[in-house]
């Protein structure tokens, strides 16, 4: 959770006028949107399938993965 912590906190600074954040788009979205930040080097952004979350098939999922899959759905943000 360290780098979604940064990503939101990088993206706030940015929206503070103390420099330049290069974070995931679905951070910044919102800021983008509202004209509170601006895209800079557009010609230079990285597209990503995403993210993704692998685990063994044939086990019974345990409760703590069961958790841990629900936080994260909670807690990143959705991409449109």
């Amino acid at each position: 959770m360290m780098n979604l912590q940064n990503n939101a906190l990088m993206t706030s600074a940015a929206i503070s006028g103390m420099g330049i954040a290069y974070v995931p788009s679905l951070y910044a979205e919102a800021a983008l949107q509202s004209g509170q930040l601006v895209e800079l080097l557009a010609d230079w952004r990285v597209q990503s399938a995403g993210m993704a979350l692998w685990f063994p098939p044939n086990q019974h999922q345990s409760m703590a993965l069961r958790l841990f899959i629900d936080a994260l759905k909670i807690s990143l943000p959705r991409q449109s």
